[in-house]
């Protein structure tokens, strides 16, 4: 019981501590990277990896999760697909294979001493 308590106090403390010192587009893409890995692929079998995942969500749901209006989320995933690493659909966005975006933003998604990302 003291194990997932402490996991889930670390968790948290992770999202209190991004919020701080993270900016909106770091957050963003933090978020976007582990929304990935629940979507479902875009692609099956070979072209998986080239396709990356499809998450199923509103910029509305998005910028609420985020703590951003849906404006600002909105040029920031603009400025995110003009870079190649997210196309956006109809309450949809869909995300580069993980493999790229961690080779751009590889400081985000390490972990610490906790265990936790």
């Amino acid at each position: 019981m003291l194990r997932l308590f402490g996991l889930r106090f670390a968790i948290v403390y992770r999202l209190a501590q991004d919020r701080y010192e993270l900016t909106l587009r770091e957050r963003l893409l933090k978020t976007l990277y582990f929304l990935s890995f629940g979507a479902s692929d875009g692609a099956s079998g070979a072209d998986a990896p080239k396709e990356g995942s499809i998450i199923h969500m509103s910029q509305d749901e998005l910028a609420k999760m985020l703590g951003a209006s849906r404006q600002t989320l909105n040029r920031l995933l603009r400025s995110l697909e003009d870079e190649g690493l997210l196309h956006l659909g109809y309450r949809t966005v869909r995300v580069a294979p993980l493999t790229q975006l961690e080779d751009h933003y590889r400081y985000l998604f390490r972990s610490d001493d906790t265990g936790v990302l």
